[in-house]
């Protein structure tokens, strides 16, 4: 009897093992990310994240012009002329990072509330044009829940002990509450060296846009820009796209204009050096953009025509900035300017540097002008000083007030301009 007690005893602990050994392989095989024969039939929530996350890393390499006011007890303080990856940025960044990051939900406020914010220790941003939420978010190196919002411009703001973060994109205005420490924010200010600067609603300019930011001391100086357009695609741009650069299919159309094939797809170069593609369908490695869902997001369109488009202006000193997002039927419309050290360049007939269109597959098309800019040592001819451009504007119809590059054809110039 003894022995037959141990017997079942054994069997029953056998039994055991055997189940968990069992559970424990099953486990492994329908984890997400494992290598089990079911790891490609489940979702990998690893993966997405490990794809999200590179994104929003190479995110932060994006360019984007972003025009700066830091408010103390001593004055307003700040810059025109930043783009995200300045080092001057560099403090502002850490505080939009940390803000977005503990933001709470959103809610209805006032212009004249968002106006309020500025007139206490605050930190504002222009991004000069309405971008999604989650792109300059992402520009910052963090990530937000809501992607549809359209924001230009952003405060934080100290008051009452805590740290508020106020949005704009000229016709709504947010606020939410973050956990930003008043300490932190008023470190930052205390530590900003920059120009004094004001808005034009200070300066009782009412025919303006009134968030107009302007120097109010001397006028720094620019150097004169010497443009040269891309009459002929070089291999390197041709290889960059995917293109064998010793291809048969190229020849020259009687327009002057060199067309180039390879199979469906195809690039054309204008005489004026206007780039043009078109994927006819069929998509390169070279132009795929990457995506962590089954969709495409913003940030993730921003991303891959950036990575693609800033490649074929490598030898010139001017890079990007990005100026719309803008969603499609079949994916996104990404738009972007040239910038210099933070200056637009505006071209002669007001259109974007570059646009392309992007789905899930790739950049299905896109027209750049293709332009390159280098410093000349001549500078920019002196600007009108601010209060005769300010009375001069004043007649106009309540543009925004801001210096930009001219691109003449011939050379770029600093110039005042009202958009």
């Amino acid at each position: 009897m003894r022995k037959k007690h141990i017997n079942f005893l054994q069997n029953v602990l056998i039994f055991f093992l055997a189940v968990s050994a069992l559970t424990l392989f099953a486990y492994q095989q329908l984890s997400p990310g494992s290598d089990g024969f079911l790891a490609g039939l489940l979702p990998s929530a690893q993966t997405a994240t490990s794809a999200a996350d590179q994104a929003l890393e190479s995110l932060t390499s994006v360019q984007s012009v972003v025009r700066i006011a830091v408010s103390g007890a001593y004055g307003r303080y700040g810059s025109p002329h930043l783009t995200n990856t300045s080092d001057q940025f560099a403090g502002v960044r850490n505080l939009l990072q940390e803000a977005l990051g503990s933001a709470g939900a959103p809610e209805n406020c006032r212009e004249q509330d968002f106006r309020a914010s500025l007139e206490v220790s605050s930190v504002y941003c222009d991004w000069t044009v309405p971008l999604p939420l989650s792109v300059i978010a992402g520009m910052v190196g963090t990530n937000v829940p809501d992607a549809e919002i359209q924001v230009r411009r952003m405060i934080l703001s100290a008051d009452s002990g805590m740290v508020s973060l106020y949005l704009t994109d000229d016709k709504t205005f947010l606020c939410c509450s973050t956990k930003v420490s008043t300490e932190a924010l008023q470190e930052f200010i205390g530590s900003v060296q920059m120009s004094s600067v004001a808005f034009a609603y200070e300066l009782g300019e009412a025919n303006i846009a009134p968030y107009s930011l302007l120097h109010t001391e001397d006028l720094p100086s620019y150097p004169q820009m010497a443009p040269a357009s891309a009459a002929q695609p070089a291999d390197h741009l041709l290889s960059a796209l995917g293109f064998n650069p010793n291809t048969n299919s190229r020849y020259t159309e009687s327009s002057g204009t060199e067309v180039v094939r390879d199979s469906d797809r195809t690039v054309r170069i204008e005489t004026d050096g206007t780039l043009l593609y078109d994927s006819g369908g069929a998509f390169a490695p070279e132009l795929s953009v990457t995506h962590a869902g089954e969709t495409l997001t913003a940030a993730e369109a921003v991303l891959g025509s950036y990575r693609v488009l800033s490649q074929l202006i490598s030898d010139s000193e001017a890079g990007l900035s990005l100026r719309s997002v803008e969603a499609t039927a079949t994916g996104w419309l990404v738009s972007f300017d040239y910038q210099v050290n933070g200056v637009l360049f505006r071209l002669s007939g007001g259109e974007a540097a570059a646009q392309a269109e992007i789905t899930t597959a790739g950049i299905t098309g896109f027209t750049m002008c293709m332009r390159r800019y280098a410093t000349t040592t001549e500078k920019s001819p002196l600007l009108l000083p601010l209060r005769q451009t300010l009375a001069i504007a004043a007649g106009g119809d309540g543009g925004e007030l801001t210096i930009c590059y001219v691109d003449s054809g011939s050379t770029a110039s600093a110039a005042w301009l009202v958009e």
